[in-house]
């Protein structure tokens, strides 16, 4: 995989190819610098939650040793021992931060941090206003399972940004496009709450 310009490619090919099957065991990811012992700087409060699976026929569980082989680096703390699960899709599971609240530990069934739990649309009105080109009203509720959660939410009208906000669970905004306009308005959110990490991006029901 490669980035360039703003653009990332990917090129995928049979392990037989240079008999990589007979040697390839070891793995590694990361966000690091782009070569010559560089980094990569995230913003304040980035939080990785990161995976490596295995399709190889195999049910155990890998391997997972802390550390790694390149000299690249980036501005994130490993917060937990590696996580390790087999199974139908054997895989490897660990949590790097730059927040102070972030917290993570091995469950049973996959990684465990203190995330906000993830919003949900509770409700969600249309009103057509007019006939021959009608301004279409949305109300639309958030909710969260955590009541002391801040909602924030991002609008996109036609792909393009077209406000946002915040808000509390329970309560409502209301955004409005025209019926000329036809094109689709849609939304991301996530929460946050004090002493846990944001909860991950849902999408809006409109």
């Amino acid at each position: 995989m490669l980035g360039a310009e703003g653009s990332v490619y990917e090129v995928t090919s049979a392990d037989s190819r240079l008999n990589l099957e007979q040697h390839w065991d070891v793995a590694e990811y990361g966000v690091f610098g782009n070569g010559g012992g560089s980094g990569v700087t995230f913003n304040s409060g980035t939080t990785l939650v990161d995976e490596i699976s295995l399709d190889n026929g195999a049910t155990a569980s890998p391997g997972c040793n802390p550390g790694g082989y390149t000299s690249e680096y980036n501005n994130l703390n490993l917060l937990s021992a590696c996580c390790s699960y087999g199974g139908a899709s054997p895989n490897v599971q660990f949590m790097e931060s730059n927040d102070s609240n972030a917290t993570a530990s091995c469950g049973s069934t996959g990684l465990v941090g203190n995330f906000t739990p993830t919003p949900y649309t509770s409700n969600a009105t249309v009103t057509v206003i007019g006939q021959s080109n009608p301004t279409i009203e949305y109300t639309i509720t958030l909710g969260d399972t955590n009541p002391n959660a801040e909602i924030d939410y991002a609008l996109y009208l036609c792909g393009q940004p077209d406000g946002g906000g915040s808000i509390s669970p329970g309560e409502s905004f209301t955004a409005e496009t025209q019926g000329s306009q036809n094109c689709s308005l849609t939304g991301t959110m996530y929460a946050t709450s004090s002493g846990n990490l944001a909860s991950p991006v849902a999408d809006i029901a409109f």
